[in-house]
C-alpha cells in the first residue's frame, strides 16, 4: 500500500484511539519541570480583572469546594533510559502479538501532513453531524457546537432512541463511578474520566451537586502523569464553571496548582492540558465572567513568554475556544483585553507582529482571530484581514507555518461578495493554491472552498465569488497531478456541501463533472476524495457510479470511504449494499466502523440490531473493540445493557471493560460533536508541538 492510500485510512483509525491513551506521554513520576514561573498568585497583576462572579446555579463554585481523593491508584509509570514515551495502545494487539486494531491518527500518520486524508480526519465530525448541508453557515449554540438546522440528521440515532435522563442517571453514571472505585487498570481510569466528562450536565442529583468534577479532580494527584494530565482534560469536557479556579491554578503551575497535583512543579505538559480543558470549560458555560476570568488566565500565562511551546500554543487555541462562545452584545469595550473582544483582537494581532515571539505559537493566532472575527466590528475585521494578507505578502520572512494558518484563516473570515477587501483575499488564496509549500497550497484550496460556499453580505454581487471559484476550480482539475487533484476533489466537496445548506446546490453539470473524474479516475487517492465529495454535495445520482466503484477495489480503506460517501448523500438507495459490507466486515474493524457511520447517516434503524448480534457472536478483541465503538457511535439506548454487562463483567479483560467504558460515554454524550472537533476543526496541524498532535498519539487532537 502506497504511503497515500495507507494515511487515507486516519479518520478511520481515529476511531479506534482509546481517549486517554495519547495523554499517557511525558511527565514521567510527574516532577516535571514547570518552568519555575508558578508560585504565589501565579505572576497575575492584581490590577487586572478581579475573578468572576458566579450569579446562579449551575455556574456556582461552592466556597468550600475541593476535590475529593480518587480510589486507590494503579502503579504509577515509571520509564527508564530508552523506554518508550507512551504506553501501548490497549486493544492494538493480542495475547499472541498480532494486531488487533487499526492504530490512531498519530499512530498512522507520519510526517507527510500534505495528505488530504489528515485534513478530513481532524475535520469531518461537522460534516457528519450535518449530513444535509455544511456547518459553517448555520447558528452556532453558546457553546460553540452546532445547532442542527430543520430536517437535517446525523449519524446518531434520533433524539427518541437516545438514552434518557434517568437511564443515564440511574444506571450508566453509577456503573461507571463503581468501576472507577473498583481498583481498575490505569487504561480503564481514562476511558472512564473521559466517559463521564463526556456526559457530563444530566440533571439529576448526584451531577448537580458537583460529584462529578470532585471525583474527577481527584485524579489530578494521581501518581501517573498519563492520568493526570488525562483528568486536566476530562474536566474540561464536563464543562462545570466549578473547575475553573484550578484548572487556572495548573496551567499557571501556581501554589494552588501545585498542591491540587500534589508535586512540587506542575509538568509541563499537564499545564498544556489544563489550558485546553480551562478553554473548553469556558466555551460550554453561559456566563460571560467565566469566559472572561479563563481568558484573563489563559493570557496572563502566555505573557510570560513560556519557554515550552506547549503551554504557549494550548493557551492561544484555549483562548480562541472561550472567547469565540462569547456574545458579542455581552463584550465592553471599555474592559481590559481580557474582558473585550475587539481588544483582544488588537493583543493578538499585536502577539503576531512581535518576531521575538516563537513561531510555532504566532502560527495559532491567524485561526484564534478568526475564530473572533464575527464578535467584533467591520473595522477590526478589516484589520484582521489586512494583517494576514500583509503577512501573505512578506514570503521570504514567514515561516510556512504561519503562511498556512493565514490561509486558513482567510478562508473562514472572507465571503463571496464582490466587497474589494474580500476580492483581494480570493486572488490572494489562488495565487497561493499554485505556488509556495503544498500544505499551504492545500489550506488555500479549502480556503477558497468555504468562501465560495458563504454568501457575502456586502458591496455588489453576493455570489461573485462562488462563480469565480467554482471556474478555478474545475478549470484546475483535469490536469492537477494526483495529489492536487485529490485536494480539489475535497474542495469541491466542501464547497458543495456549504452551498447545500444554503438551497444552492451545485448544478446538475458540475454534479455530472465530478461523477465522470470518479468513474474515470484509478489512484485510490483521487477515488476516495471524489467518494467523499460526491456525498458532500449529496449528489443522490452518484450511488450507483460510487457502488460501481467500490466493487473495483479490495482495500478497506477505499470501500470504507465509498461506504460513508453512500451515507453523506442521504439516498436510502445505499442501504442494502451498505448492510452487506456491515456483514463482511466482521474481521476488519475499519471497514466495520465506517459502515456503520454510513448506515446511521441513512437512518438504518436496524443498524443497532445488528451490532448487537455481532458483539454477542464476537470471537476475537479486535471485533468486540469495533463494534462496540460503532455501537457508542450509534446512541441508541438499546445498546446501554450491553456495554454495562461488558463493563461489569468480572472475566471480561481490562481491554474490553475500558473500551465499553468509552463507548457508554459516546453513547450518553452530552454533545452531538466528539469534543476533540472544537479544537481539531480548522487548525494547522502541521503547526504541532507534542501535546497537540504527534507520531506517537500524544497530542490532545489525537484523541476520539
Amino acid at each position: 500500500m502506497s504511503i497515500g492510500t495507507r494515511l487515507s485510512a486516519l479518520a478511520v483509525a481515529s476511531a479506534f484511539a482509546l481517549p486517554g491513551a495519547a495523554l499517557q506521554a511525558g511527565g514521567g513520576t510527574g516532577t516535571g519541570t514547570g518552568g519555575g514561573d508558578g508560585g504565589g498568585d501565579g505572576g497575575i497583576d492584581p490590577h487586572t480583572t478581579p475573578p468572576p462572579v458566579y450569579p446562579g446555579p449551575g455556574d456556582t463554585v461552592p466556597p468550600d469546594w475541593r476535590p475529593k481523593p480518587g480510589p486507590p491508584a494503579a502503579a504509577p509509570i515509571t520509564r527508564g533510559p530508552g523506554e518508550p514515551r507512551v504506553r501501548p495502545l490497549p486493544g492494538t494487539t493480542t495475547a499472541d502479538g498480532g494486531p488487533a486494531v487499526p492504530p490512531s491518527i498519530a499512530d498512522t500518520f507520519g510526517a507527510d501532513f500534505t495528505d488530504w486524508s489528515i485534513w478530513w480526519g481532524f475535520n469531518r465530525e461537522p460534516y457528519l453531524l450535518l449530513s444535509r448541508g455544511g456547518y459553517r453557515n448555520l447558528p452556532l449554540t453558546h457553546d460553540g457546537s452546532v445547532r442542527r438546522a430543520g430536517g437535517r440528521t446525523g449519524p446518531r440515532a434520533p433524539a427518541e432512541l437516545r438514552p434518557s435522563p434517568e437511564t443515564i442517571r440511574g444506571a450508566i453514571v453509577p456503573a461507571l463511578l463503581a468501576a472507577l472505585a473498583a481498583n481498575p487498570s490505569n487504561f480503564e481510569v481514562d476511558a472512564i474520566l473521559q466517559a463521564l466528562g463526556r456526559i457530563g450536565e444530566e440533571p439529576a442529583d448526584r451531577l448537580a451537586s458537583g460529584e462529578l468534577t470532585r471525583t474527577i479532580a481527584g485524579f489530578l494527584a494521581h501518581p501517573s502523569a498519563g492520568i493526570a494530565e488525562n483528568a486536566c482534560v476530562a474536566l474540561g469536557i464536563l464543562g462545570q464553571p466549578g473547575a475553573v479556579r484550578t484548572l487556572a491554578a495548573v496551567a499557571g503551575n501556581t501554589e494552588a496548582g501545585r498542591t491540587a497535583c500534589g508535586r512540587s512543579e506542575v509538568p509541563d505538559r499537564m499545564r498544556a492540558f489544563a489550558a485546553y480543558g480551562l478553554g473548553l470549560t469556558a466555551q460550554r458555560s453561559r456566563n460571560v465572567d467565566v469566559r472572561r476570568y479563563a481568558i484573563n488566565e489563559l493570557w496572563s500565562v502566555l505573557g510570560r513568554r513560556q519557554k515550552v511551546q506547549d503551554i504557549q500554543v494550548a493557551c492561544v487555541l484555549a483562548i480562541g475556544l472561550a472567547a469565540s462562545a462569547g456574545d458579542p452584545a455581552a463584550l465592553d469595550d471599555s474592559l481590559p483585553f481580557q474582558g473585550s473582544a475587539p481588544v483582544l483582537v488588537d493583543s493578538l494581532l499585536a502577539f503576531l507582529e512581535e518576531d521575538d515571539n516563537d513561531f510555532l505559537v504566532r502560527a495559532h493566532v491567524p485561526t484564534t482571530l478568526a475564530r473572533l472575527a464575527n464578535q467584533v466590528s467591520e473595522e477590526a475585521q478589516a484589520r484582521i484581514v489586512d494583517a494576514l494578507l500583509a503577512r501573505l505578502a512578506r514570503r521570504t520572512r514567514d515561516r510556512n507555518e504561519i503562511r498556512q494558518s493565514c490561509l486558513l484563516a482567510l478562508g473562514l473570515v472572507a465571503d463571496a461578495d464582490e466587497d474589494p477587501r474580500d476580492v483581494r483575499v480570493r486572488k490572494a488564496l489562488m495565487a497561493a493554491a499554485e505556488e509556495g509549500d503544498q500544505l499551504a497550497r492545500a489550506y488555500a484550496l479549502i480556503g477558497l472552498a468555504q468562501i465560495a460556499g458563504r454568501r457575502g453580505t456586502g458591496f455588489g454581487d453576493r455570489e461573485a465569488g462562488t462563480a469565480e471559484i467554482r471556474r478555478f476550480f474545475f478549470t484546475s482539475l483535469p490536469q492537477a497531478n494526483v495529489h492536487t487533484k485529490a485536494w480539489l476533489a475535497m474542495a469541491l466537496g466542501v464547497m458543495g456541501n456549504a452551498l447545500a445548506a444554503e438551497n444552492r446546490p451545485l448544478t446538475p453539470a458540475d454534479r455530472s463533472a465530478l461523477r465522470l473524474h470518479l468513474g474515470a479516475s484509478t489512484s485510490p487517492d483521487v477515488v476516495s476524495s471524489l467518494f467523499l465529495a460526491a456525498g458532500l454535495v449529496r449528489d443522490a445520482e452518484a450511488v450507483p457510479v460510487i457502488l460501481d466503484r467500490i466493487a473495483d477495489f479490495q482495500d478497506d480503506v477505499v470501500r470504507a470511504r465509498g461506504a460513508l460517501a453512500l451515507g453523506l448523500t442521504g439516498s436510502r438507495d445505499g442501504i442494502e449494499p451498505v448492510r452487506s459490507l456491515l456483514l463482511e466486515a466482521r474481521y476488519r474493524p475499519l471497514l466495520l466502523v465506517e459502515t456503520s457511520l454510513a448506515l446511521g447517516l441513512m437512518g438504518d434503524l436496524q443498524l443497532v440490531p445488528t451490532l448487537l448480534g455481532m458483539l454477542a457472536k464476537a470471537d476475537s478483541l479486535s471485533t468486540r473493540i469495533a463494534v462496540m465503538v460503532a455501537l457508542g457511535n450509534a446512541g441508541d439506548t438499546r445498546a446501554v445493557e450491553p456495554l454495562l454487562a461488558l463493563l461489569e463483567e468480572g472475566s471480561a479483560t481490562a481491554t474490553q471493560r475500558a473500551w465499553a467504558a468509552y463507548s457508554l460515554g459516546r453513547l450518553a454524550d452530552k454533545e452531538e460533536m466528539p469534543w476533540t472537533a472544537k479544537i481539531s476543526t480548522d487548525i494547522n496541524y502541521s503547526a504541532n508541538p507534542p501535546s497537540l498532535t504527534n507520531p506517537d498519539g500524544a497530542g490532545i487532537i489525537d484523541f476520539r
